[in-house]
């Protein structure tokens, strides 16, 4: 998943400072708050760039343009006439974030041995669009050898005036140029894709269950 990741930025404040709280994505970037900061978050903000740059051939395969979102494809909102629930109350807002929250209970059904059925109830609500959601991007975040083939390129590190630096510590400069030598091709993304911005607050999800 990281491999479609540019840069991930976490603002300062306090950890319990829940109403100013939010975590977004613009393109390839990710903008946590400290309370946000968490695995359920990160794989909901995570989803948001896979949508739109992980699975381009699915997207083109439905006779839409690179750089459009597969959440907004047919075979997306199939999966989601086909259920009788939506992971939580913020999906739904759109089918964007529908996919988002599906992409959190679809990473615990993966990474857990007994899957969703093993701690979570009312998952089967959501059983088609989860297992739309593994075909098509399973492979992409689980690859055979375990290993990322691309990157998107990140931003220079910026450097914060008056911090004080721990010896032995600190933030080792990305090599100058492209990524080309290294053996990891550069993941391309559409302007579109860069231009977009999806904004994920409110109170902060502890629970998967309903």
């Amino acid at each position: 998943m990281r491999q479609y990741l540019s840069d991930l930025v976490i603002l300062p404040g306090a950890s319990t400072d829940v109403e100013n709280s939010a975590a977004y994505t613009r393109g390839t970037t990710m903008v946590f708050t400290p309370s946000f900061f968490k695995l359920g978050v990160l794989f909901h903000e995570f989803t948001h760039i896979l949508d739109a740059a992980a699975i381009t051939e699915a997207v083109v395969a439905q006779g839409f343009t690179a750089g459009n979102r597969f959440s907004l494809t047919p075979s997306w909102k199939d999966a989601f006439d086909n259920d009788t629930h939506v992971p939580t109350a913020y999906a739904k807002m759109s089918y964007q974030e529908d996919f988002a929250d599906v992409g959190r209970w679809a990473m615990s059904d993966l990474t857990h041995a007994a899957g969703l059925a093993a701690y979570s109830r009312g998952w089967t609500g959501c059983q088609y669009q989860i297992l739309s959601y593994k075909s098509y991007l399973a492979e992409v975040i689980f690859t055979k050898d375990m290993r990322c083939s691309g990157k998107v390129e990140a931003s220079e590190a910026v450097p914060v005036p008056g911090v004080k630096v721990v010896a032995g510590v600190g933030v080792v400069a990305r090599p100058k140029g492209t990524l080309e030598g290294t053996g990891v091709k550069g993941i391309v993304v559409p302007f579109d894709v860069q231009s977009a911005v999806h904004i994920y607050f409110g109170a902060v999800p502890v629970t998967l269950g309903y």
